[in-house]
């Protein structure tokens, strides 16, 4: 990111249009967008060691949808989308 060494940001929209879930197309669910985002940071420690700061949140605004639905002919199923999540890692290389 120019102005911050290091510093790189990330931004993903994953969109999915309604569809129907079983083999009779009689249960349709509605299309769904989500949002996510994610920052790295490197951190150079020196006698070649570097550390990586990482966070991402995804699902920003908190979106309810069906993640997977359907699956295999006769399935049948629905499966409900995870919460606004947020992960943080740190890693050293040596």
């Amino acid at each position: 990111m120019p102005g911050v060494s290091g510093l790189a940001l990330n931004a993903r929209v994953t969109h999915t249009s309604s569809q129907y879930a079983n083999a009779a197309n009689t249960l349709k669910v509605a299309s769904w967008t989500r949002t996510d985002i994610g920052a790295r940071y490197l951190v150079d420690l020196g006698n070649d060691r570097m550390l990586t700061l990482r966070a991402r949140l995804d699902n920003v605004f908190d979106k309810n949808y069906w993640a997977s639905v359907g699956g295999y002919p006769g399935a049948n199923y629905l499966v409900q989308s995870a919460p606004r999540t947020l992960s943080v890692s740190a890693t050293v290389n040596f």
